[in-house]
């Protein structure tokens, strides 16, 4: 049989600069941690509206500071989840991908909330930045366990097409 008509269908033109401007945009699910925290009870905090703010904004400097103040303080543990992954990901956003040191702090503080807080919501998020990291640090092994656990117990999480791609990107650095 002939091939299917494609009369009508009109495909877009792409540009090679375009193809390899998409390629280089990268994949960050973890901004979706922002987009979740707008549902959160919490953002009536004042602590953690004014850190939402401030990472909507990029100020991902002055987040981490006041996080990192309030998860520090006397308080009581009043949104400490909600704060402790937020800290995380202010630091994530503001560090230098090609320094190691944060990337290592980077992965003590997602550590830190996971083990901290192991039925938060915000969970997947911090695994898979502990991942990605892990995966950029050569620590293979580590980076694997940490996207087979997305892929096993997070099958709804939205961040969940990076996690692939992050797991094939692995295998490609290891041959």
């Amino acid at each position: 049989p002939p091939p299917p008509a494609t009369a009508g269908i009109k495909f877009p033109q792409l540009s090679i600069a375009t193809l390899e401007a998409l390629e280089k945009k990268t994949v960050d699910s973890i901004d979706g941690l922002l987009i979740a925290v707008q549902t959160d009870d919490c953002l009536s905090h004042p602590d953690i509206r004014r850190a939402v703010t401030s990472c909507e904004s990029k100020a991902f400097q002055k987040a981490f500071e006041n996080l990192d103040r309030y998860v520090e303080s006397d308080k009581p543990e009043e949104c400490f989840d909600t704060a402790y992954f937020l800290r995380a990901y202010a630091y994530y956003k503001k560090r230098n991908p090609d320094v190691e040191d944060q990337n290592l702090k980077t992965v003590s503080l997602f550590q830190e909330a996971v083990s901290y807080y192991p039925k938060s919501r915000y969970v997947p998020y911090g695994i898979t930045v502990l991942g990605k990291i892990n995966r950029r640090l050569k620590n293979y092994g580590e980076a694997k366990g940490y996207f087979k656990v997305i892929l096993d117990g997070y099958k709804n999480y939205p961040g969940l097409p990076e996690v692939l791609l992050e797991l094939a990107k692995l295998y490609i650095d290891k041959d």
